[in-house]
């Protein structure tokens, strides 16, 4: 349970997307909108989530350098299976909430902010673009969908902001020496050490 944050990501995106490979393509019912398409991209993300992994594992700062790159293409993977697919076979509460929680783990409470936002305008976009050509359109579910990304969105924020205060409100016995106002300021740092 002392893995990096940086593995913890890659084996959640391995895990979750070949979970949700495996559940489409065992189910009778095959994505509504565009079965080819989703399957296509979620093999693909399967495969681009498992190099990721091997790709990062041992290494630290390949995963620094790869962590912006692979989070856009987490992002733009939701956005198109909020496209291809509807109703329950939609993977967007989970990812959603796999993208928030990365960018928390990962960054911190601005990134996680940032990412809610573009997350939630994107599906938004996506859509309204679904209820404007023509395809079957649940306005209350939308809705609904909506609500619960924003409102779930303001809770990780929350964690996150709370989370990162508490990093800096530290005891004085936690500090490594306490100044002292009859010593130079040299003095106190190198006593402590």
């Amino acid at each position: 349970f002392q893995l990096p944050s940086g593995r913890v990501i890659a084996v959640g995106r391995l895990l979750l997307a070949g979970l949700y490979y495996i559940a489409i393509w065992i189910d009778v019912t095959p994505p509504v909108k565009a079965p080819t398409a989703a399957y296509a991209l979620l093999g693909g993300y399967v495969a681009h989530a498992a190099a990721m992994l091997v790709a990062t594992w041992w290494n630290w700062w390949l995963d620094a350098r790869l962590a912006g790159p692979a989070h856009a293409i987490d992002i733009a993977l939701f956005t198109a299976m909020v496209a291809v697919t509807d109703g329950y076979t939609s993977p967007f509460f989970v990812f959603f909430m796999f993208l928030l929680l990365a960018a928390a783990i990962r960054w911190g409470w601005r990134e996680t902010a940032l990412t809610a936002i573009l997350v939630t305008l994107l599906y938004l976009l996506t859509g309204l673009f679904g209820a404007q050509s023509g395809q079957e359109f649940d306005v209350y579910r939308f809705v609904i969908r909506t609500g619960q990304l924003v409102i779930l969105s303001l809770i990780v924020i929350w964690f996150g902001v709370n989370r990162w205060g508490a990093r800096f409100q530290l005891e004085a016995e936690e500090l490594l020496g306490e100044p002292v106002l009859d010593r130079a300021r040299i003095e106190t740092p190198l006593q402590a050490g």
